[in-house]
């Protein structure tokens, strides 16, 4: 999918969003889908990395320092605690869209609409990406 070819409501698909975080937590997430880790994308910056899985080009993980503290896995978004408030989900997000299709619905927390439009913003160069 290609950002920029998308108005920012596109992209959204009407989304409303809704309450909190999943209720699984991000550990038990974590564990569930590590086995389909894979190679190495991209490094950011800080000891943080980019990794594609082994089942879906449209699943990414982001490692720091080796370990996962993130995910965007079919349409979950989570980053570990200690690793929130640092705009991680931008490159996580920009990296996964690129090979998936355009949603007919999301269904998005709060923190998922605000993540999902500022990924929207970056690439369409209306907000600064701190991890270029």
């Amino acid at each position: 999918m290609d950002l920029t070819a998308l108005t920012e409501d596109q992209f959204l698909c009407g989304a409303t969003p809704h309450g909190d975080a999943s209720a699984f937590g991000f550990d038990d997430l974590a564990i569930a889908i590590s086995p389909f880790l894979g190679a190495s994308i991209r490094a950011l910056r800080d000891g943080y990395s980019l990794n594609a899985s082994t089942d879906d080009p449209g699943n990414v993980f982001l490692l720091h320092n080796g370990e996962i503290v993130g995910f965007y896995w079919t349409e979950t978004l989570l980053i570990a605690d200690a690793h929130t408030g640092k705009a991680l989900s931008i490159p996580l997000i920009l990296e996964a869209v690129k090979a998936r299709p355009l949603p007919a619905s999301r269904k998005v927390t709060h923190a998922g609409h605000k993540a999902l439009r500022k990924a929207w913003r970056v690439a369409n160069g209306k907000e600064f990406n701190p991890w270029l």
